[in-house]
């Protein structure tokens, strides 16, 4: 699958079966490729699995109590097990004290599971994070509409994003003890050039993605 989206990476693809960290984080290192998570709160996650199991079940004794849903949810999540399971190998330690940093460009302290197919340490590094709480799934795929997530400005940040990202990180060395502020000087990448300049539109598509400007050299005297 690699192989194949990166030989074909202006196509769109969405594909659910990233599901340890060893696969995301080969797939991390494509510039093409954006984690999104998708999550909602726990009671919320339990009444719709009720209600789904509920229109399903053809035995009365066929219901879903909430502890039930925790436990299950638990090993999903964080990949631990719980005392009266018989399986008890998958119990994942917690590594705590871990510093992340967020696009944003501030570091972010979390507590990941070790779990290799936990889901939380795969959500910990979603480039993006959505909280489910729609009614309906037309009311989910209308907000993932308004979010534009085909936009090239999701994986590659514009250059006022880039430069506040670089703000925020120079903050983080500040030792005033009032104010934590951070400041870059920047200004507009160009190309000059003396006689005639050109190249194809695929180059000139590249270079303007990347804000650079072409400007012939005009001596002052």
């Amino acid at each position: 699958m690699l192989h194949h989206v990166t030989a074909h990476w202006r196509t769109n693809y969405v594909t659910l079966d990233l599901d340890t960290t060893e696969l995301v984080g080969m797939f991390d290192k494509r510039p093409f490729f954006l984690l999104v998570g998708i999550e909602a709160p726990m009671m919320l996650r339990w009444t719709r699995a009720k209600a789904r199991l509920d229109a399903t079940a053809s035995d009365a004794r066929d219901t879903l109590d909430l502890a039930s849903f925790v436990a299950h949810d638990d090993r999903i999540m964080y990949g631990t097990t719980h005392a009266d399971d018989e399986d008890t190998q998958n119990l994942a330690k917690d590594v705590s004290n871990l510093l992340f940093l967020h696009q944003s460009g501030s570091l972010i302290s979390t507590s990941m599971p070790s779990g290799n197919g936990a889901l939380a340490a795969l959500l910990s590094r979603s480039q993006l994070r959505i909280a489910n709480t729609m009614g309906t799934l037309p009311e989910l795929y209308a907000h993932l509409d308004s979010l534009s997530l085909t936009s090239m400005h999701r994986l590659r940040p514009t250059w006022d994003a880039y430069f506040v990202s670089l703000c925020s990180l120079a903050s983080l060395r500040s030792n005033c003890m009032k104010r934590r502020v951070g400041a870059v000087i920047t200004g507009v990448m160009e190309v000059v050039y003396q006689l005639e300049y050109s190249m194809d539109d695929r180059s000139a598509q590249i270079f303007a993605e990347a804000g650079v400007v072409f400007r012939k050299y005009e001596p002052s005297f």
